[in-house]
């Protein structure tokens, strides 16, 4: 494999990640302005719009992952650099959130994520990792096969940041399951 391709690789997760939450909130239903509502930290006009960030959030990582599976560079670049950006703003919005009202829900990833310092990291380093394929220094491998194997890499590092989440808000529970 060539290290161009493993560079590029590297904005997969996030646009994976956002995928998951999409995917997480189609099964559950449109639910992003009640929790932005309860945040009170955007206007009231931004939060109508809700439906159309969630459906940005999966078109967005829809295309990085379809174009990277395509080897459609060009498309990948603009993909990585979309989902790169709403990793960024992401962390920043749960940065705001977090020093305004703490560890409450953030309708991140399900109905339980709390806002946390390890959110925010999360987003940072996600928003990075699509930085080399954002400014076009690097781009998915031409053999077919690599691009899958690294697909399927990325997959993992999803799966492990889902069940990281999932552990901190475990381990931020009180007695009995009770948030504190």
């Amino acid at each position: 494999m060539n290290e161009e391709g493993m560079l590029a690789a590297l904005a997969l997760p996030g646009a994976l990640l956002l995928l998951y939450a999409a995917a997480r909130r189609l099964v559950r239903g449109p639910r992003l302005a009640g929790v932005l509502r309860a945040h009170r930290l955007l206007p009231p006009r931004l939060v109508r719009h809700a439906l159309w960030m969630e459906a940005a959030e999966a078109a967005a990582g829809a295309v990085a992952g379809v174009a990277w599976l395509a080897g459609a560079a060009p498309v990948f670049t603009a993909g990585a650099a979309v989902t790169g950006a709403l990793q960024a703003a992401f962390a920043g919005y749960l940065a705001v959130l977090l020093r305004e009202r703490g560890r409450v829900p953030c309708g991140c990833l399900d109905d339980h994520a709390l806002a946390s310092p390890a959110s925010v990291g999360r987003g940072l380093v996600l928003a990075s990792g699509a930085l080399p394929a954002a400014l076009g220094l690097a781009a998915p491998p031409a053999a077919p096969g690599e691009r899958v194997v690294l697909l399927a890499g990325s997959v993992l590092v999803v799966l492990i940041l889902v069940v990281a989440a999932q552990t901190i808000d475990l381990m931020a529970s009180g007695p009995r399951g009770r948030r504190t």
